[in-house]
């Protein structure tokens, strides 16, 4: 997907063109029931995430929302 530096034991960095969505779904392919992946855009300012729960999704939304929405 592209070159990419493990920064500790539960976080990369990845340079690569594809989206965040393409990047999660070949991921999921190789991840258990209990995994899960977090995975922001910067260039592109958008996210994708796996296994991470209502509440979370939920708490990710508001909060990403707020992060892009210059005029609140």
């Amino acid at each position: 997907m592209g070159p990419t530096y493990r920064l500790n034991q539960l976080v990369w960095l990845l340079h690569s063109d594809n989206s965040a969505g393409a990047i999660r779904n070949e991921l999921v392919q190789h991840l258990g029931n209990t995994d899960n992946v977090f995975i922001a855009d910067a260039s592109r300012g958008k996210m994708a995430w796996f296994n991470l729960g209502p509440e979370a999704d939920a708490r990710i939304r508001k909060v990403w929302t707020k992060a892009g929405d210059k005029s609140a």
